[in-house]
Parts: structure tokens; C-alpha cells; sequence
């Protein structure tokens, strides 16, 4: 049964168990069996040291392609609208767990290779645990100080301006009414009883309106540099600086001038922009005033190029059945009074063009 195949220390442990304690024969022929077992017993140590160091290697490679995958991710994540930052926390995580596991598994097999061994295998394995000492250093720093900033917050809106706040206040229909018919427009008429309410109107609110007015136009104090602009048949509407029920000329032209040369007087210090003059022995107008021959009507508009209209040419059917005795055209003569230069609209129908 012996043979080369066959295992001669076997056979060899057999006899040795046969002999007596003291035959030294037997006990010089198990030498060589014990130096063959110590060659196997260190093939076997060598094998388990490249194994684990091949392990260690593995885990850190997967680690590095781990750190820059979730790097990726989280730049995918944030330009698709995610959350950079819990998934950068995440993948911190994960490369910091499988680091120290990297780390924990190279110091064990360090420890269990003999001091005596020939292969030097504890070099490789401090320098992967250094390597996995570098990684977690990255990860923390990269967890710590996110590549990508989160946008600046918007700026704060701007400040209102006082005199534009909305205070409130439930415009009386009555009042806004009574405003109108002092010549202003309904949104001016509306938005004085707005901020100051409804009570003491409504020479406050007037001159509320002068203060907040929005013109920008340039008056000259040279009244030759004024130019008049006359629309036949039209009655402008404004906030009458001067009555006309008092205050006659003899033509249009004249009115025009008066209006040049009106000095502006408190509190309200509004210039004569508009002006309307009545040519007929009686002029038609919606009011309950009087209005004959002569009399010249000086007003206020905030924005005379873009003039409000009460009447202009010829009434038509409509307006003819809500007032009856109205006459075929308009009986009034008006003006605009605007610098030298500046360009004056067609105007627009006022609050009152419907009354």
C-alpha cells in the first residue's frame, strides 16, 4: 500500500505508535513529518493573508467608486429639483460605514499573522488602513462643506409709500358722487374717501388730492410760454378754480387768457388748466345752475393732455332721451392750457359724460 501517491507520514505516525517512549528511532523519524506540517501550516497562514488583503483592497476601491457615485447622484439630484444635501448625508454615511469595516477587517488579519512571517504582509495592510483613514477624512469634509451653496434669499419688497396705502375706509356713494361733481374723476373720488374717510368732506379731501397729485408737467411762471388749445362745441370737466356764474368775458379768447394768467391761490394752489366758455344766451349743461352768455368757467385737471370730456359734439339718441331738452350740439366753448411744446390727446369721457 505504500507507494509515491500514498501519504508516508501517515504510515510513519503508525509505526512511531507501535515503538516504546524511549526507542529514540522513532522519535528522530517524526522530525521531518513536523517540518512538513509547519510548511503547510504556513501555505495555509499565506493564503488567508493575501485573501484578506485582496478583501481589504476590494472594499476600498468599492468605497472610492462609492464617494464619487454619490456625488453624481447628488449633482443629478440637485439639478433635477432634489435635495442635495440629505443625499449627500446619506452617501457619507454609507462611505464612512464601509471604510470602517475596511479598516476594522485589515487590523484583524494584521493581528493574526505570525510576528516571524516571511511574506511581509503588514506593510499592504497599513497602507490600505491609512487609505481608509484618508477616504472617511474626505467624506467628513464633504458632508461638512457641500460643493453646491443654496441660492441667496429673495430681496425684501420695497417700502410702500404712504400717500398710495389703502387705509380702509368704505367710500360714501353719496360723497364719491359729490366729488365727481366738483370735477374730479370717480377713481381720484374714490381713492380720497379711501384714505381719509368719509367724514368733514370734503374741502380736505381736495386738497388731499392736490398734495398726491401725479402731473409732471413743468409750469412756467411766464405766462406767454402757456398755449391754448380750443375745441368747439366740447365742455371739459375739472375742479373749478374760478365759478363762471360770476365770471364772464366777452369771447373765448379772452377766457383762454384769464385762465393763462391765473395766479394759483391756497390752500389747494391748483393752476387753471381747462377752461369752458358759454356763447349762447343759454347753455345747456346736466346741473342745477344757471348757465347764460359770458360765462367763463376756469379749472383744474391733473393730466390736461389727456383731457376728461363731459359733453363734446353733438348729443345722440341715448343721451337725448335722458335729458330731453338738450340741444343738437353742445353749446360750450373749451380750451386746454398746457406749456409751449407739449402735445395734448382727443381726451377721454369723464365720470359725468353719462349723467
Amino acid at each position: 500500500r505504500s507507494g509515491p501517491g500514498c501519504d508516508s507520514t501517515f504510515t510513519m505516525r503508525a509505526r512511531g505508535s507501535t515503538a516504546s517512549a524511549g526507542d529514540g528511532a522513532s522519535t528522530s523519524s517524526s522530525a521531518p513529518a513536523r517540518k512538513r506540517e509547519s510548511g503547510s501550516l504556513r501555505r495555509i497562514a499565506l493564503g488567508g493573508t493575501l485573501a484578506g488583503s485582496l478583501l481589504v483592497f476590494a472594499l476600498v476601491y468599492y468605497t472610492i467608486h462609492s464617494t464619487h457615485g454619490g456625488e453624481n447622484a447628488a449633482h443629478a439630484a440637485h439639478y433635477s429639483g432634489g435635495n442635495y444635501f440629505a443625499s449627500s448625508s446619506t452617501d457619507t454615511s454609507s462611505v464612512a460605514a464601509l471604510v470602517g469595516t475596511a479598516a476594522a477587517t485589515g487590523t484583524g488579519n494584521k493581528q493574526e499573522l505570525p510576528a516571524h512571517s516571511s511574506i511581509g504582509a503588514t506593510k499592504p495592510l497599513q497602507n490600505a488602513t491609512r487609505a481608509a483613514a484618508s477616504l472617511m477624512a474626505q467624506a467628513s469634509s464633504a458632508q461638512s462643506s457641500p460643493r453646491i451653496q443654496a441660492p441667496p434669499p429673495p430681496p425684501p419688497p420695497p417700502a410702500q409709500d404712504p400717500s398710495t396705502a389703502f387705509q380702509g375706509h368704505a367710500p360714501e356713494p353719496k360723497l364719491v358722487e359729490g366729488i365727481i361733481q366738483a370735477g374730479f374723476p370717480r377713481e381720484k373720488a374714490v381713492r380720497v374717501l379711501e384714505e381719509l374717510g368719509n367724514e368733514n368732506c370734503c374741502q380736505r379731501h381736495i386738497h388731499w388730492l392736490f398734495k398726491n397729485q401725479k402731473s409732471t408737467i413743468k409750469w412756467p411762471d411766464d405766462p406767454s410760454k402757456l398755449v391754448c388749445h380750443r375745441r368747439e362745441h366740447t365742455d371739459f370737466d375739472g375742479y373749478a378754480v374760478v365759478w363762471g356764474i360770476d365770471h364772464k368775458t366777452d369771447t373765448p379768447e379772452e377766457c383762454c387768457e384769464r385762465c393763462k394768467n391765473y395766479k394759483p391761490k391756497p390752500p389747494n394752489n391748483y393752476v387753471c388748466n381747462i377752461w369752458v366758455w358759454c356763447g349762447k344766451e343759454v347753455c345747456f349743461a346736466p346741473a342745477a345752475h344757471s348757465f347764460t352768455f359770458g360765462q367763463c368757467w376756469l379749472k383744474y385737471q391733473e393730466d390736461p393732455t389727456n383731457p376728461q370730456i363731459n359733453m363734446q359734439g353733438s348729443y345722440d339718441e341715448k343721451y337725448h332721451r335722458r335729458h330731453p331738452k338738450a340741444p343738437e350740439k353742445v353749446d360750450w366753448t373749451g380750451g386746454i392750457v398746457v406749456p409751449e411744446g407739449v402735445a395734448v390727446s382727443n381726451g377721454t369721457w369723464s365720470p359725468r359724460a353719462n349723467w
